[in-house]
């Protein structure tokens, strides 16, 4: 009786602590690197932002600066770089910048997927589109990468996979549509 009792208190607080920690989904890691992506709606409309939170965690015990290039999947089939920092941006044609990462830190980053310019990913042109008008309104899994350029194996880390909704409306009626 005295261990079934332990065993129910145990199994009680372990409850409660996953109760109240933030869930984070991680996708794989590379170089002790992994990053997360999560959004607060999954319906990205046009004419309103489509915020997401990107998370990068060094799992190391020092610090690690790196060369990157990174983006935003929709399938695979399309793709938007990003430039993350206080104020995420577009990032340019073969343009990189450096990430730094204390030992053991987790990094946010707030991005408006509607800001960015989003492109097929096959495709000889660099992305320069806005997302409504690139993506065919529907159902999507997106991630986010992380490209290293320096000459790390493996050479890049992808996050979780969310679905998300992509719709546009038309602008007589603003009834949704699919294109």
């Amino acid at each position: 009786m005295k261990y079934i009792h332990t065993s129910l208190i145990l199994l009680l607080l372990i409850f409660q602590t996953s109760c109240l920690a933030e869930e984070i989904s991680w996708g794989k890691m590379a170089q002790w690197i992994r990053c997360s992506v999560s959004a607060s709606s999954v319906t990205l409309k046009k004419g309103f932002p489509a915020p997401v939170t990107v998370i990068i965690e060094n799992r190391t015990i020092e610090a690690k600066k790196f060369t990157v290039t990174t983006g935003f999947n929709l399938d695979r089939e399309y793709w938007a770089p990003v430039k993350l920092g206080a104020v995420s941006e577009h990032l340019e044609a073969n343009e990189k910048f450096e990430l730094f990462l204390d030992a053991g830190e987790e990094k946010k980053f707030q991005v408006d997927l509607a800001e960015l310019k989003w492109g097929k990913s096959i495709s000889s042109v660099w992305p320069y589109r806005s997302l409504f008008s690139a993506v065919k309104s529907g159902k999507y899994r997106l991630s986010f990468d992380i490209y290293f350029s320096d000459n790390i194996i493996p050479n890049w880390v992808r996050s979780n996979e969310i679905e998300v909704t992509i719709v546009k409306t038309n602008k007589k009626t603003d009834l949704a549509y699919s294109q």
